[in-house]
């Protein structure tokens, strides 16, 4: 069965569906060679075919575009050829009973009992007013805006576009109308909840910051969201790569940083934090004997109550001396031994993760398949 994946290209970043212009292919009509470490963006339309398996095509869409946009005949005949069209997520709210829920219950959970103006301040609350104003799509939100949790705000905000754009003539939802009118089967990669899931998940001072933040660059965004939907529509999709990079760079932090936010917190609250590192650590610990282990002032006594379990389930500890360090935060440890020490810190741990992070590529490798640009 062939499917057409709609897929987000440019990750909360709205812009529009021009064409599918379809890519050079070369004379023996073999599937281009790529770099996927420096590709070329000839094409927002890849087909994806293997042996045995049938045809599906990836088809890089964004979510907004001008007013009077429309899909492209390619995009309307390529839809046509295929079984099933596959979206982020389901972007009409009445298209099932289950899809209705859940939009139902989405915006049931965006209120809050707390003003955000008091939470926000009056300034940066006025502010966020005049973004969910400027487009006729987004007027509503503004008028709702003092009952929305902070988290829900940000993404409103992120989701507002400027004057002359809408939703309605993104390409996922054209995409979809077009499929609808046709009676496509349709499919979704992911539902409101696993979208919105990590924002929820969030301290409340962590979504502030992070909506004050959006508030201050609004302007510049929206000059940024213009651009890149002129080269989509334009067809100049090399011209995307630098824009996707930097967006791509600043999910990886807001990531980092969430992921800090959320650590401290459990580990402020959650006494098997430090319990779980501690044995983490220990089980390193290369030869057998004694070892010296530093943690949080704050730690210290719960550590020292389960020093016996410690030595029980590694079985190369014979002793365990414990003491405290400024250094080290709260759920996290260093363990010394006769040979080195074992940083266990909280801190390095996030580190090493933030490092693994930012050395990832987009794509690493491919599988015996066949990707080709269309």
């Amino acid at each position: 069965m062939k499917k057409l994946l709609a897929c987000l290209l440019v990750p909360l970043t709205a812009l529009a569906l021009g064409a599918c212009k379809p890519a050079a292919t070369s004379s023996d009509n073999k599937p281009v060679e790529l770099n996927w470490h420096q590709p070329k963006l000839t094409s927002n339309v890849w087909k994806i075919s293997k042996e045995g398996q049938p045809d599906s095509y990836l088809l890089g869409t964004i979510h907004m575009g001008q007013t009077n946009q429309t899909l492209s005949s390619d995009a309307v005949k390529l839809l046509q050829s295929t079984d099933q069209l596959t979206t982020e997520v389901d972007p009409l709210p009445d298209s099932s009973p289950e899809t209705k829920k859940m939009y139902q219950k989405y915006f049931k959970e965006v209120m809050s009992t707390e003003p955000l103006s008091r939470k926000l301040g009056k300034t940066d609350f006025r502010l966020l007013q005049e973004i969910y104003s400027q487009n006729e799509e987004s007027q509503p939100i503004a008028q709702i805006a003092d009952k929305l949790h902070p988290w829900a705000a940000f993404i409103f905000a992120g989701s507002t576009f400027p004057k002359g754009y809408s939703s309605e003539t993104g390409a996922d939802m054209l995409l979809t109308n077009a499929a609808a009118d046709i009676n496509k089967s349709r499919g979704s990669l992911e539902s409101l909840d696993d979208v919105t899931a990590i924002f929820k998940a969030q301290p409340e001072e962590t979504m502030l910051n992070f909506l004050k933040a959006s508030i201050k660059t609004n302007k510049e965004e929206t000059e940024d969201i213009k651009k890149l939907h002129q080269a989509y529509s334009d067809g100049r999709f090399e011209e995307l790569i630098p824009l996707l990079e930097e967006t791509e760079q600043q999910i990886v932090e807001l990531v980092v940083l969430m992921t800090r936010k959320v650590v401290k917190v459990i580990s402020d609250n959650q006494k098997s934090v430090i319990n779980n590192n501690v044995l983490a650590a220990l089980k390193k610990v290369k030869g057998r004997g004694s070892v010296t282990l530093r943690v949080n002032l704050e730690d210290l006594k719960l550590t020292t109550q389960n020093t016996d379990e410690f030595i029980k389930r590694c079985e190369n500890i014979q002793g365990i001396t414990i003491m405290e360090d400024s250094t080290v935060e709260k759920g996290g440890c260093i363990v010394e031994t006769d040979f080195g020490s074992i940083d266990a810190r909280i801190s390095s741990q996030l580190a090493e993760v933030e490092n693994r992070v930012m050395e990832v590529s987009p794509v690493k490798s491919v599988a015996k398949s066949s990707v080709s640009p269309q």
